[in-house]
């Protein structure tokens, strides 16, 4: 009887083993699932920002495309003009003589009015996400007139 009852024990303990394994294998299986459905989306929606700033960027530069079709190389000759131009004010800062604003701060009022955030300006300036704030919060004052009367 002890022999019998030692049979049933250990195939009612086998039984549970095989139940708990089973049941922690779909449970990982489960997980790993949702996990590569959570990483599909974020993918995604990575894809679709990038989609969304890509056509900004695009509209913008066809406001101010040139209508003509230019060279290779005069897009290189132009897109080298435009780089020594932000960098011009900067180094005339640092002789002592005093210039003008930069474009790319200029460019910002242009692109927070076309209803960019901070975040797409920065990414398209090539600027930190702090100093694409301080430009908003200067934007936004500017734009209220002197507050200090």
């Amino acid at each position: 009887m002890t022999d019998m009852m030692n049979d049933i024990m250990t195939d009612t303990i086998t039984h549970y083993a095989l139940t708990l394994s089973i049941l922690f294998s779909c449970v990982c299986i489960l997980a790993g699932a949702l996990t590569f459905i959570r990483l599909r989306a974020e993918k995604r929606q990575e894809k679709r920002k990038i989609k969304m700033l890509c056509g900004k960027v695009e509209a913008i530069l066809n406001d101010s495309a040139k209508n003509s079709a230019a060279p290779a190389f005069s897009d290189s000759l132009d897109h080298a003009a435009m780089v020594t131009k932000f960098q011009q004010p900067r180094l005339e800062l640092q002789t002592g003589k005093l210039g003008e604003v930069p474009e790319k701060y200029k460019f910002f009022a242009n692109l927070a009015a076309r209803g960019m955030s901070t975040d797409e300006i920065s990414e398209v300036l090539g600027i930190s996400l702090a100093e694409a704030g301080q430009l908003a919060t200067l934007a936004f004052i500017s734009s209220k007139g002197n507050c200090f009367e």
